[in-house]
């Protein structure tokens, strides 16, 4: 897989947030369950693509509320939750301060920075409890990274170059295998008789 480009593959994403389930409902309330099947996005663990013999699960779970007509909400808001799985697994209970997580002894887990501070949305977790766990569990965490530079006159894309590849863990240790390669798209002209 190391040198395998993943825009070729159909690999497990979650990017849309369950809309009908209140931040205080999740993992518990009956409104959660009703929506946590793949119906609405959460498939659960799935193969990581046709070829690959492992089962991946996305350890992450989008929130999105959008702005509220009771205006409880100015804005729309978008953040990531741990999953479930993740939630259970590391023995974790929402604090009730927006998206923090903390264990039975009290120490934050997990967390959304956005929430607090400006910047991209990202689910960060205690580095040496999850890697505590996924020693003790025979688990692995894998990045799937993906994405591409684009050329443009403003009025087609002249030029791109798509990104692809693996992150993983290893006895704490991060590694990343990327793969780059150039895509030049097909240019569309006006003829005469179009």
């Amino acid at each position: 897989m190391k040198n395998a480009f993943l825009q070729d593959k159909n690999i497990p994403e979650n990017i849309h947030g369950l809309y009908n389930v209140f931040l205080g409902e999740y993992f518990w309330a009956p409104a959660f369950q009703y929506h946590n099947i793949p119906y609405y996005n959460h498939p659960g663990w799935e193969e990581f693509t046709s070829e690959s013999p492992y089962q991946v699960l996305i350890t992450s779970d989008p929130y999105l509320r959008d702005e509220s007509h009771d205006r409880s909400l100015e804005e729309s808001i978008r953040f990531l939750l741990p999953c479930e799985w993740l939630v259970e697994k590391l023995g974790l209970n929402w604090g009730g301060d927006k998206a923090k997580f903390f264990n039975r002894h009290g120490d934050l887990v997990a967390f959304d920075p956005s929430l607090h501070t400006e910047g991209p949305s990202a689910l960060l977790v205690n580095k040496k409890i999850l890697t505590d766990f996924l020693s003790d569990s025979d688990y692995d965490l894998l990045w799937v990274i993906q994405g591409e530079k684009r050329i443009s006159d403003g009025k087609e894309i002249l030029d791109s170059i798509e990104i692809s590849g693996l992150g993983t863990m290893e006895n704490g240790d991060l590694s990343f295998h990327i793969n780059t390669r150039r895509f030049t798209p097909m240019k569309w002209r006006k003829t005469k008789n179009s």
